[in-house]
C-alpha cells in the first residue's frame, strides 16, 4: 500500500498540470510565443510526471533497473532547458532566440552523448585514486553540469532584468519569477537527493507561480503583502502587550486587598482595553502605516486641502504648480507634469488630440513638450472608456497596447512616467496628469489610483475656469494687437489721405494755370482764325475745343475734390431760385443730350420757395447728377430732373432709364474715383468723382444723398438739403 502512494501522488500532480494547461489555453490561447512556451513547459511536465509514475510502477516489479531509477533526474535537464527559454521570453529579452535554442540543443546532445560514452566505456566505473567513481555518478555529474548551466543562466538573466527595471510593478513581476526559480531549484535539489515525490510537489508549486505570473497582469505586490503581514503582527503584538501591561498593573494595585478576586485584573484590563482600544488602535495603525507601509497621507484631508487650494486659481501655470506640488509633496512623487489636451488634426490630416505641456512659473525653457495622440490610439481609447488612471506597467504588459505607434511609444518613453491620469470635464478630455515614480520606488496601489482619480475630477473644474480666463486673456491680447494695428493703419491711411490731398492740390493747381492760357488762346483763335479753315480742319478744331473743355472740367473737379478733402471748403450762402438753377444746368447739358437723342425733362412744382445755399456748389452738384444720368443712358433714352419741397428741406433728384446698378454696388458709387465694372459701362469716360462731389456738397449744406436703381430698368440719384441752411446750422 505504501508503494502505491507515490504513484497516486504523481498522477494527482499530473492532473493538476493538466488543469493549469486548460486554464492557460482558455485565458490566453496559443497564438503568443510566450504562451506556447508555457504550454510546452507544462505539457512536458505532464509527460514527465506520468513517465515518472510509470517508472515507479515498473520498479515495483524490476527494482534493480538503474535506467528507470535515473529517469526523474534525466527529466530535470530537459525541464531546465525549456525553463531557460521560457524565462527569456517572460523577461522580454531582445537577443535572437534561435541562437539560444541551438546552444541549448547542442548542450543537451552533448550531455546525452557524454552519458552514452560513459555508459559504454566506463560501465565499471572510473578509478579516482583510492576510490572508484561509478558510471551512475559520472552520468549524474554530467547532468548536474548541464542543469547548472541552464539554471544559472536563468538566475543571471532574471537578476540582471531586476536590476535594470525601474518600475516597481515590473520589479514585482520579476519577484514572482525569482520566487518560482527558488522553488524550481529546491525541487530539482530534491530530485538529485532522490526525494523525487517532494521535488515533484515543489515543482508543481513553482509551475503555479509561473502560470500566475504569466497569465495575470495585476499581480499582488509581494512587498506590499509582506508589509501588511508585518503591520498586522506589530498591531497584534502591541495589543497583547497593552493587555498584559493593564493586567499586571491592576493586579499589582489591587493584589494587597483582603477581598481580592483573581478575576479583577482581567476585568479591569478588559474595561481599559475597551475604553482605550479604538483611539490607541487608530494611533498605532497610523504610526505603523507611516513607518512600515509608507502611507503618510490622509485621503479625506488631502481632497479637502486640494480642493481649497486650487478652487480660486485662474492662471494655468499657477494652477499646474499648486496642483502638482500638493500631489507630489503629499504622495511622495518624484516629478509630475500637466498637459493640456485639445482635439485637432496632425500633419497627415488625421484626427488626433494635441497634448501641450503647461509650463510652470519660472520655467525658462524655449519650448515645452508637445505630442499628438490619434483618436483611435489604444491609449486614447482606454482613457476615453475607463476615465481612470493608466499605469506605464499596463501599457508595457497589456496586449491591447501592443499596436501603439512608434512615435507614441517613444514619446511615452521620453516622459519617464509611471502613471497617466486623465482629466475629463463634461465628457470632454481637457487635460492629462503625468506622474513619475514615487520617491520610495513603491508602486501605485488601488487606493492611490482612486485618490488621484478624485483629484483629477476636482482639477477639471479649476482647469476649465483657467482655460476660460486664458482664452479671454488671449482674446484681449489679440484685440489690443488688432487695435494697435488698426491705429497704425488708420494713421497710415490718414497720412496717405493727406498726401493724396496735397498731391491732388499741387497737380490741379499746376494744371489749372496752363488751361487758363489754353482757353484764352482758343478763344482768340476761334474769334480771328477759323474763317480760313476747311470743313475737316474745322471739325478737328471743334473736337479739340471739346476735349480741352472736358479736360478743364476734370481739373476743376479735382480742385473741388481737393478743397473738400483739405476741409478748406467755404460756402457763399445766398437765396437761390432752385428752378432757375436747374434750367441753367439743363442749358449747359442740352447739347450732350441732343447728341445722344435723349429726352431731357424737368418736373418742378409751379411755386417753389427760395432756398439758402451756395449757388455754384449746388449748381455743380446738379450738373454732376444730370451729366451722370446722360452718360449712362443709352441713345433714345429719357432723363427726368425733379425738385420737390419737403418740410424744412428741398429734394433734388435725377431719374433715368439707363443701364442701372445692382443694389450691393450702390454705396460704392459715392466713393471717390469709383467706377463700377460692368460691360454696359465700358467706354464711359471720367475720373469717378462726380457723385463723390455731390455727396460732399450735400454734406457741406447739412444734407444727405440717396440712390435707387434696378439693373436694366434705370436709376434715381439725388440729394436733400435744408431749405434754410443758416437755421439748420
Amino acid at each position: 500500500m505504501n508503494n502505491t502512494i507515490p504513484v497516486i501522488t504523481l498522477i494527482v500532480i499530473s492532473i493538476f498540470y493538466l488543469l493549469i494547461v486548460t486554464v492557460t489555453v482558455i485565458r490566453r490561447g496559443w497564438r503568443e510565443y510566450t504562451t506556447r512556451l508555457l504550454l510546452l513547459f507544462l505539457g512536458t511536465s505532464v509527460i514527465w510526471e506520468l513517465l515518472h509514475a510509470m517508472s515507479k510502477i515498473i520498479l515495483l516489479f524490476l527494482p534493480d533497473n538503474k535506467l528507470l531509477t535515473q529517469l526523474p533526474v534525466q527529466g530535470v535537464l530537459l525541464m531546465a532547458f525549456i525553463y531557460f527559454h521560457l524565462s527569456r521570453s517572460f523577461l522580454r529579452l531582445k537577443e535572437t532566440d534561435r541562437d539560444w535554442w541551438r546552444l541549448g540543443v547542442a548542450l543537451m546532445v552533448t550531455v546525452l552523448f557524454l552519458q552514452g560514452i560513459i555508459f559504454l566505456v566506463v560501465s565499471e566505473g572510473l578509478p579516482m585514486g583510492n576510490w572508484i567513481l561509478s558510471c551512475q555518478q559520472l552520468q549524474l555529474t554530467v547532468l548536474v553540469l548541464g542543469w547548472a548551466s541552464f539554471s544559472s543562466g536563468v538566475a543571471l538573466l532574471t537578476l540582471r532584468s531586476y536590476r535594470q527595471m525601474s518600475g516597481p510593478l515590473h520589479r514585482n513581476r520579476i519577484k514572482y519569477w525569482l520566487l518560482a526559480l527558488c522553488f524550481i531549484l529546491l525541487g530539482d535539489a530534491m530530485f538529485f537527493a532522490e526525494h523525487d515525490i517532494i521535488g515533484s510537489g515543489i515543482r508543481l508549486a513553482a509551475s503555479l507561480l509561473i502560470s500566475y505570473a504569466m497569465l495575470t497582469y495585476n499581480l499582488f505586490d509581494v512587498s506590499q503583502m509582506m508589509r501588511h503581514l508585518l503591520n498586522y503582527l506589530i498591531i497584534a503584538l502591541l495589543t497583547v502587550f497593552f493587555y498584559l501591561i493593564s493586567f499586571i498593573t491592576v493586579q499589582y494595585i489591587f493584589g494587597a486587598l483582603l477581598d481580592y478576586n483573581p478575576l479583577m485584573p482581567a476585568v479591569a484590563a478588559a474595561l481599559m482595553l475597551a475604553v482605550l482600544f479604538n483611539p490607541l488602535l487608530g494611533f498605532v495603525q497610523r504610526l505603523v502605516d507611516h513607518l512600515v507601509l509608507g502611507q503618510s497621507y490622509n485621503a479625506n484631508l488631502l481632497v479637502r486641502q486640494y480642493s481649497t487650494s486650487i478652487s480660486n486659481i485662474l492662471k494655468l501655470d499657477h494652477l499646474a504648480f499648486i496642483a502638482l506640488n500638493i500631489i507630489q509633496r503629499t504622495m511622495q512623487i518624484q516629478y509630475g507634469t500637466l498637459f493640456l489636451v485639445s482635439p485637432g488634426k496632425n500633419d497627415q490630416a488625421q484626427n488626433c488630440f494635441h497634448l501641450q505641456e503647461v509650463s510652470l512659473p519660472g520655467d525658462k525653457r524655449a519650448h515645452v513638450r508637445t505630442s499628438d495622440l490619434l483618436t483611435n490610439s489604444p491609449i486614447t481609447t482606454y482613457l476615453k472608456r475607463k476615465r481612470y488612471p493608466l499605469t506605464q506597467y499596463e501599457i508595457d504588459m497589456l496586449p491591447r497596447f501592443e499596436n501603439l505607434s512608434l512615435a507614441e511609444r517613444n514619446w511615452l518613453i521620453s516622459l519617464k512616467a509611471e502613471l497617466y491620469v486623465p482629466i475629463y470635464a463634461k465628457n470632454k478630455w481637457i487635460g492629462l496628469l503625468v506622474l513619475g515614480p514615487k520617491i520610495s520606488h513603491k508602486a501605485y496601489h488601488d487606493n492611490d489610483l482612486a485618490l488621484l482619480s478624485t483629484l483629477a475630477d476636482q482639477t477639471a473644474v479649476a482647469l476649465q475656469n483657467a482655460l476660460l480666463v486664458e482664452d479671454l486673456v488671449k482674446l484681449n491680447k489679440d484685440l489690443n494687437q488688432a487695435y494697435q494695428k488698426l491705429d497704425k493703419v488708420n494713421l497710415q491711411l490718414k497720412e496717405l489721405d493727406q498726401l493724396k490731398s496735397a498731391f491732388i492740390g499741387v497737380i490741379t493747381h499746376e494744371l489749372r494755370s496752363p488751361f487758363i492760357n489754353i482757353d484764352l488762346s482758343m478763344e482768340l483763335i476761334d474769334h480771328y482764325g477759323t474763317d480760313c479753315l476747311e470743313l475737316e480742319q474745322y471739325q478737328q478744331w471743334e473736337q479739340l475745343k471739346s476735349n480741352a473743355k472736358y479736360a478743364k472740367q476734370m481739373v476743376d473737379n479735382l480742385v473741388n475734390f481737393a478743397t473738400f478733402l483739405s476741409n478748406r471748403t467755404e460756402l457763399y450762402l445766398m437765396e437761390i431760385d432752385a428752378p432757375k438753377l436747374i434750367d441753367e444746368v439743363i442749358i449747359a447739358l442740352k447739347p450732350q443730350a441732343v447728341k445722344k437723342q435723349i429726352i431731357l425733362q424737368v418736373d418742378n412744382p409751379p411755386k417753389l420757395p427760395p432756398i439758402s445755399g451756395d449757388p455754384q456748389r449746388l449748381k455743380d452738384a446738379i450738373y454732376h447728377l444730370i451729366d451722370n444720368a446722360v452718360k449712362f443712358t443709352p441713345i433714345g433714352g429719357r432723363v427726368l430732373v425733379r425738385c420737390r419741397p419737403l418740410v424744412g428741406a428741398v429734394r433734388f433728384e435725377v431719374e433715368d432709364n439707363g443701364v442701372g446698378v445692382s443694389a450691393d454696388q450702390l454705396p460704392l458709387l459715392w466713393e471717390e474715383f469709383a467706377q463700377i465694372s460692368d460691360p454696359l459701362r465700358r467706354g464711359i469716360e471720367g475720373l469717378g468723382l462726380g457723385l463723390t462731389l455731390v455727396k460732399y456738397v450735400a454734406n457741406a449744406h447739412g444734407g444727405e444723398v440717396f440712390a435707387q436703381s434696378k439693373v436694366g430698368v434705370g436709376s434715381t440719384f439725388g440729394f436733400q438739403i435744408p431749405s434754410n441752411y443758416k437755421d439748420a446750422k
